[in-house]
């Protein structure tokens, strides 16, 4: 039988031996991966220009050729009258139908902000930037931004210079801006819509007072965010931004185009029809998403607001806190179906204020008693 102390000092033998073997190779075979790896990144990357300047060309003669006029449609909002109620049921009363008047919208899934492309053209390492800031959600928002976009114009409100913006814009760094936008977006928690939102913001830094480059800049930025988005134009040069949201829209104008509804914001228009094109962007595959499904990260303003409401004849006043940074960001939202509102988290200042405010209300009532009242 071997002995233990045989087989450690065979093994530690081994070891040296393959230390040894392997001291002699190393140098030479990690430099000969290096260069190796090295050259198939840049292989690599010089495949992913060529993909990039080709689909953006091909993109450029699409647009030039292929403005065509859509009717414009409206979706309003109807509020009903409620209507008084003849009769007060039983508990013993049998449904027998299986109708509802109102369906709650399918869920669908989605991510809380846009993913960033994969495929990225290279850029250069140094350029000349511009810095713009603001106050977005009590926070201060810092961009540095190629100095080319400042100097990039639109020539003529036409299908033929939209193209031509198209074909500038995509010559500039605007991966340094989206990296940045992406950052920002992460740390403040944004759902889609404050995405926009955000650079909406920039957009208005950029080009201020220049409403068709704001709007011709957010389409640019949003496709290559992978968003799915238009531009179009009416007979009075009015510019606007069509976007397809998850959710019906309402009190919005929108063109149908593929099944879709895309709707006109930040432009609108007084026209019935709209010039824009029927295909979207390779890749730009995203539908704006307005719901909120993670607390969004504000520096609070908190306020407070009390409501009066009688239950059973008995009068009742509670005083409810809020986030006033919040509240702004959601009257930016356009109205929209019961499933946004119903998937959506609520602030946690507001989220407090109710349980502690309705907590000793309903303290001591069944649970019959409180769903009433709560209703």
């Amino acid at each position: 039988m071997i002995k233990p102390i045989y087989i450690c000092i065979s093994i530690v033998v081994l070891v040296f031996l393959h230390a040894l073997v392997f001291s002699q190779i190393t140098p030479g075979f990690n430099q000969e991966v290096g260069i190796e790896y090295s050259t198939s990144q840049k292989q690599i990357q010089l495949k992913f220009n060529e993909y990039v300047l080709q689909i953006d060309n091909e993109f450029y003669v699409y647009l030039k050729k292929n403005f065509k006029s859509y009717p414009i449609n409206h979706h309003d909002f109807i509020v009903e009258n409620p209507k008084a109620i003849g009769k007060r049921y039983d508990n013993k009363l049998e449904i027998t139908d299986n109708i509802i008047d109102f369906e709650i919208g399918e869920t669908y899934k989605a991510y809380q902000t846009p993913i960033y492309p994969l495929i990225k053209r290279a850029e250069l390492n140094s350029f000349g930037t511009k810095h713009i800031s603001f106050e977005y959600l009590g926070h201060e928002q810092f961009f540095d931004i190629d100095s080319a976009f400042f100097s990039i114009g639109l020539m003529e409100l036409s299908s033929n210079g939209i193209s031509t913006f198209w074909t500038e814009i995509s010559k500039l760094n605007y991966n340094h801006f989206l990296s940045q936008l992406s950052e920002a977006s992460n740390t403040l928690n944004l759902n889609q819509w404050g995405y926009y939102m955000l650079l909406k913001n920039c957009s208005e830094q950029v080009y201020p007072n220049n409403n068709n480059m704001q709007l011709l800049f957010q389409w640019a930025m949003l496709i290559r965010s992978q968003f799915k988005v238009k531009v179009g134009f009416d007979k009075d040069d009015k510019l606007s931004l069509l976007i397809p949201t998850v959710y019906i829209v309402y009190n919005m104008d929108y063109v149908n185009i593929n099944g879709l509804k895309y709707y006109l914001m930040g432009g609108g228009t007084d026209s019935k029809k709209i010039r824009t094109y029927k295909h979207d962007f390779p890749k730009a595959e995203i539908l704006m998403d307005l719901r909120i499904r993670n607390p969004i990260n504000t520096i609070p303003d908190i306020k407070s607001k009390d409501f009066h409401f009688t239950f059973n004849d008995e009068e009742f006043t509670v005083s409810l806190e809020f986030d006033k940074q919040l509240l702004s960001f959601y009257q930016t939202i356009p109205l929209s179906d019961l499933a946004v509102y119903y998937n959506s988290v609520i602030g946690d200042i507001t989220k407090r204020s109710i349980i502690n405010s309705f907590t000793p209300i309903l303290e001591g009532k069944t649970d019959k008693a409180a769903v009433n009242m709560l209703l």
